[in-house]
C-alpha cells in the first residue's frame, strides 16, 4: 500500500566490530565475549527487539500510519540508538505533522550522521531541518505584569517542567493543543489551554495571579485519654534448630554455580543465533547487489564481508554456548540437591573443551 509519502532507503546500520572469532574458539573466549557484549552496551535480546520494532515502523511508515509507526521507531532507537533509525524517526515525526519534535530529531540525526561520516544522510538531515525550521510554530509562556502571587511556584507545559529562564521566550512547539499547569504552596493550582496552529503559528499566554486556597476550620485539641492497659502477647513458638544430618533447605553452591555457567551459555547461543541471522541477511543482500564477480557495487562488497565476519561470531558463540551448556548439566547432576551442615566427601569436575575441524565440544569428568 503506497500513501505518497517520500520514505528513504534507510537501515540502521552501525560501525561493525572487526573482532574475529573462529570456530575453533575456546569455550572460555566466547564466554567472555558474551559478557564484554552485555555490560558494555544494548543486550543481545534489546537488539534483537530493536530490530523488529524499526522494520515494523518502518512498515507502517510507508502505509502512512504514523501514529503507529512513531512510538516503534522511538522504542527502537532506545534500545540501541543508530544514526539510520533516528532519521527515519524524523521523516515519521514530519509526516504526522509534529514539526518540532521532527526538527529536534533530525538535529539529532545530523549529528551522527557527521560522525559517522556519512555524507549522504548530512545532506538528508540539513535538506529536511532547513525545511522544517520555516514552517515551526512557537509558543511563549509570561507571567502577568501584577505577578504571580508567590516566589515558590511551578509551571509545567504538556507534563514537562518550565524554566524560569525560559519565561518570556518563544519555544518551538508541535502544533495542536498544549495545557500549561501552575502550582503555588497555599493557592489553588492554574490550568491553562492552547491551540498553536502549523506553518508558523505564534501564540502566548500570560499567566495571572493565583487565587489562594480558603483557610480550613482549626480542629480542636485532643482529649486526653487514659492510658490503656497492656495486653499480654502470647510468645513466640520456640525456634527448633536443623539437626546437623539433615538438608537446611539451601541450594548446594555448586548447583547454584551450574544454573550460573547454563544462563550464561544460553545467552552465548542467543547471541550467536541473532549473529547468524544477521549473516544471512548481509550475505543475500550482498548476493542481490553482486550478481557477478568481480562485484561492481562497493556496498555490496562491504555487505558480503561483513556477512563473513556475522558468520564467524556465530560459529564462535554456538560453540562456547554448547560447551557452556555441556559443562552446567554435567555440573547439576554430580552436585548434592542441597546443603547440609555435615561435611560430604569432596566431588570433583572437570570440563575440557575439544575443538575440530567440524565443530566443538567438551569432556566432562567428575568424581564423588
Amino acid at each position: 500500500m503506497s500513501c505518497g509519502f517520500p520514505v528513504w532507503h534507510m537501515n540502521r546500520s552501525k560501525p561493525i566490530m572487526h573482532s574475529v572469532i573462529r570456530s575453533g574458539a575456546p569455550f572460555a573466549f566466547g564466554l567472555l565475549f558474551a559478557s564484554r557484549w552485555a555490560f558494555a552496551g544494548p543486550t543481545p535480546e534489546d537488539v534483537a527487539l530493536s530490530e523488529a520494532l524499526f522494520r515494523e515502523g518502518k512498515t507502517l511508515l510507508q502505509e502512512g500510519k504514523f501514529d503507529a509507526a512513531c512510538p516503534k521507531l522511538a522504542e527502537s532507537n532506545r534500545l540501541d540508538p543508530a544514526g539510520g533509525t533516528l532519521l527515519t524517526l524524523g521523516l515519521c515525526y514530519e509526516g504526522a505533522g509534529k514539526t518540532a519534535t521532527a526538527w529536534v530529531v533530525f538535529g539529532e540525526g545530523l549529528a551522527a550522521a557527521e560522525r559517522d561520516k556519512r555524507p549522504d544522510r548530512v545532506k538528508m538531515a540539513k535538506e529536511h531541518i532547513a525545511s522544517l525550521e520555516k514552517r515551526l510554530s512557537y509558543l511563549t509562556i509570561e507571567i502577568a505584569p501584577e505577578g504571580i502571587g508567590s516566589t515558590d511556584f511551578v509551571i509545567t507545559r504538556d507534563g514537562a517542567s518550565v524554566a524560569r529562564a525560559a519565561l518570556g521566550t518563544a519555544s518551538a512547539v508541535d502544533p495542536g493543543k498544549h495545557v500549561i499547569n501552575v502550582s503555588a504552596p497555599g493557592f489553588e493550582p492554574l490550568v491553562l489551554e492552547v491551540d498553536v496552529g502549523a506553518n508558523g503559528d505564534r501564540q502566548k499566554v500570560v499567566i495571572p495571579p493565583l487565587v489562594r486556597e480558603p483557610e480550613k476550620p482549626v480542629d480542636p485539641p485532643p482529649v486526653d485519654k487514659p492510658a490503656d492497659k497492656p495486653v499480654d502477647k502470647p510468645l513466640p513458638d520456640p525456634v527448633r534448630p536443623v539437626p546437623k544430618d539433615q538438608p537446611n533447605g539451601k541450594m548446594h553452591p555448586g548447583r547454584i554455580g551450574a544454573l550460573a555457567l547454563g544462563a550464561i551459555s544460553v545467552g552465548a547461543l542467543g547471541v550467536g543465533g541473532y549473529f547468524g541471522l544477521r549473516a544471512k541477511s548481509e550475505h543475500d543482500e550482498a548476493i542481490e547487489l553482486c550478481p557477478q564477480s568481480p562485484c561492481p557495487d562497493e556496498f555490496g562488497i562491504q555487505q558480503n564481508e561483513s556477512a563473513k565476519d556475522s558468520a564467524a561470531y556465530a560459529t564462535g558463540l554456538f560453540a562456547g554456548g554448547l560447551v557452556g551448556l555441556a559443562g552446567s548439566i554435567a555440573l547439576w547432576f554430580v552436585m548434592p540437591k542441597s546443603a547440609s551442615g555435615t561435611k560430604a566427601s569432596p566431588s570433583t569436575v572437570s570440563l575440557s573443551p575439544v575443538v575440530g575441524p567440524g565443530g566443538a565440544g567438551a569432556f566432562v569428568v567428575g568424581s564423588f
